[in-house]
């Protein structure tokens, strides 16, 4: 990374961005302003080790008072709020077992309490509803727990708010994705408000130790360990390609992600595969990125910077691999 120099009217033409609308204005989560000068790595460094230290200071000087707050956190959220769910349940019988499995581990990851209903029960779906009976062999997560906000943000429903720019647009929001956790994946659920006869029924709600414990309830073998692969779900062979450019794209890396995760074979499709014709495949997956970037890619200036960085790493070292694969794209 090479030092630059930004003006301050550049920073004066930043786009809005949520939380910081003007670069030159202080606010309260930017009390100092920078109007510009010259950008250094050295610069990054210090941020980060200023809050680095502010972090171990404060820890260090307040730990008995840490420990305490972070105690009654978890107390206070053992204790159920009448607005508030009593629980959420996974119901039974549900087609797509190992989806199930793999959320039961995410939740249990973040230290949230996973129960086995061994018998049937009774619940009220809504606060005004009647009684409705869930089957046995349903999981149940309780909301009075330590984790309470976790499992709160995680199951109910996010809707997005009307949030409108200045010209009337809709705000974009800051992530790609929703939180709602169970319908993302697929899975169904229902809210408990109340359980019918729950003192009585507390026996025979078992909690979950550990995750193979939760695959064998639903016929499934061991996991083969913490976030095993999953079984490749394609009922066909298809030979898929996943473009992959040299501007660099988030969207790109999740894909390859989900790919890898369900061992679907599929092989990088580059800049020069595209010009070449190299596409003997049956499908090509290309990120989400603007079609700017995709047939464009960098903005001359940024490119210049980087292959004059490029130039001095490939210098600096014996031959790599990245080299040779920069020179054959004309990146170098």
């Amino acid at each position: 990374m090479s030092p630059i120099t930004i003006k301050k009217e550049d920073l004066a033409r930043n786009r809005n961005t949520r939380g910081l609308p003007n670069l030159l204005e202080t606010a309260t989560n930017y009390p100092d302003t920078w109007e510009g000068g010259l950008w250094r790595p050295a610069d990054i460094n210090e941020i980060e080790m200023t809050a680095s230290r502010a972090l171990l200071s404060m820890a260090a000087k307040y730990r008995p008072r840490y420990l305490r707050n972070f105690y009654e956190y978890g107390r206070t959220n053992t204790i159920r709020k009448v607005d508030e769910p009593q629980a959420f349940i996974v119901s039974a019988g549900q087609p797509n077992t190992e989806t199930i499995s793999r959320f039961i581990e995410i939740l249990m990851a973040q230290g949230m309490e996973v129960h086995h209903m061994t018998k049937e029960l009774w619940v009220k779906m809504t606060p005004t509803a009647e009684f409705h009976e869930m089957p046995l062999g349903s999981f149940l997560v309780y909301v009075n727990q330590p984790q309470r906000s976790n499992v709160l943000s995680l199951f109910e429903k996010q809707v997005y708010p009307q949030r409108l720019l200045p010209n009337g647009d809709a705000e974009v929001p800051y992530d790609v994705a929703g939180w709602t956790l169970p319908m993302q994946m697929g899975v169904e659920y229902d809210a408990a408000w109340q359980i019918r006869d729950i003192d009585r029924d507390t026996p025979t709600i078992k909690r979950i130790e550990n995750l193979d414990q939760a695959r064998a309830i639903m016929n499934l073998g061991p996991s083969g360990g913490s976030f095993a692969k999953k079984p490749n779900p394609l009922k066909t062979n298809p030979k898929i390609g996943l473009y992959k450019g040299f501007t660099g794209s988030m969207d790109e890396g999740w894909t390859r992600l989900v790919l890898e995760t369900f061992q679907i074979p599929f092989r990088s499709v580059s800049n020069e595969d595209m010009r070449s014709g190299n596409l003997d495949l049956d499908a090509i997956i290309l990120p989400a990125d603007s079609e700017n970037t995709i047939v464009n890619g960098l903005k001359r200036r940024a490119l210049s910077g980087r292959i004059f960085r490029r130039h001095r790493y490939c210098r600096s070292r014996k031959p790599q691999k990245i080299c040779r694969e920069w020179r054959k794209a004309d990146l170098l």
